[in-house]
């Protein structure tokens, strides 16, 4: 699931709601259009930044969320200044006592579990906030956040476990995602888990074959290849031994097929230098489908069959290559 600056701007609105004398504060995207039910809270995220992480598809993201408090139209002073000026003004320590209070950081890092750094960072007295052709007194706050985004798994094998069959797939992923376990179902020939990698120990038909069963025909799936005498990669949206489609690195060049009622069609050949564990990946997006090989697309996007299969997998011609870092991602 994704997140970011709106699940933030919630979090605040709904601890702004609990301050005393605040009528409301309006959730991410919904300041109002007309005349806001005052004392409330209207909210913008000012500006972000994002660093790319370690990992695929892991980001470090920080932004700035400005909470601006109306409390009265000056229209409405008339001689009252000092009035709505003591009204207005206690605001600002009731912000910061609501923010530094540990209950409040407790719920909010429990209730936005990717967050991992929040605070109030200034505070400040507007007697002047223009807001829909009014001008209002009341505060300016800007809080700072900063949180950590993984793409959700839909299945993932390390295979660091005991040697032998291949039985379930993990669940937790490298950045602490939940998971379903999921059941290996062996195809074709046999392959187990050997010294936290896979390998095929005997071929049927010159092949051995692995899938899983996610809930996608459309995701991207990788795994890092170790090449032994033959070849090894990828199966994606495995219906039956004669209906799929796979990918593998023969050492020279990365290769794309499909195989439909048993008939083959080369779909990829390029040339691209072989490197011990790096990954093959596929993408696939309905009648299309793009392959990379160490982080690299090789050759271009290409049409296949649209089948709903959500079975993702290894693929084997000999008994000593190896596969392991199984992924598959929505």
């Amino acid at each position: 699931m994704s997140f970011g600056e709106i699940d933030i701007i919630n979090g605040i609105a709904e601890h702004e709601r609990a301050i005393i004398g605040v009528g409301s504060s309006y959730p991410a995207t919904e300041n109002p259009t007309g005349h806001p039910n005052a004392p409330s809270v209207l909210h913008i995220s000012q500006s972000f930044r994002c660093q790319r992480g370690a990992h695929h598809n892991r980001w470090r993201n920080s932004a700035s969320i400005k909470s601006f408090l109306l409390v009265a139209p000056r229209e409405l002073t008339g001689g009252k200044l000092k009035y709505l000026e003591r009204v207005t003004i206690p605001f600002g320590e009731l912000w910061r006592r609501k923010f530094q209070d540990e209950k409040t950081l407790t719920y909010m890092f429990r209730d936005l579990p990717n967050m991992i750094e929040f605070g109030l960072s200034s505070a400040i007295y507007r007697p002047d906030i223009e807001y829909n052709g009014v001008a209002w007194m009341g505060w300016e706050f800007i809080f700072l956040a900063e949180w950590i985004n993984t793409q959700s798994l839909l299945a993932y094998d390390t295979f660091n476990r005991e040697d032998g069959n291949l039985d379930f797939s993990e669940t937790l992923g490298p950045d602490g995602q939940c998971i379903n376990a999921l059941i290996w179902a062996t195809r074709t020939g046999t392959i187990q888990v050997s010294s936290a990698r896979t390998i095929a120990t005997a071929l049927t038909g010159n092949r051995a074959i692995a899938t899983i069963p996610t809930s996608e025909s459309n995701a991207t799936i990788d795994i890092a290849l170790t090449l032994g005498t033959g070849t090894a990669g990828l199966v994606l949206r495995y219906i039956d031994i004669d209906n799929y489609l796979y990918a593998i690195h023969n050492g020279t060049a990365l290769q794309f097929y499909k195989r439909v009622d048993a008939i083959e069609t080369l779909l990829v050949n390029t040339t691209i230098t072989y490197v011990a564990r790096a990954s093959i990946r596929v993408v696939l997006d309905g009648a299309n489908a793009s392959v990379h090989y160490n982080d690299v697309e090789v050759g271009s996007t290409q049409s296949v069959s649209t089948a709903s299969s959500g079975n993702h997998g290894i693929y084997f011609t000999d008994i000593d290559s190896t596969l392991g870092g199984f992924r598959v991602l929505p």
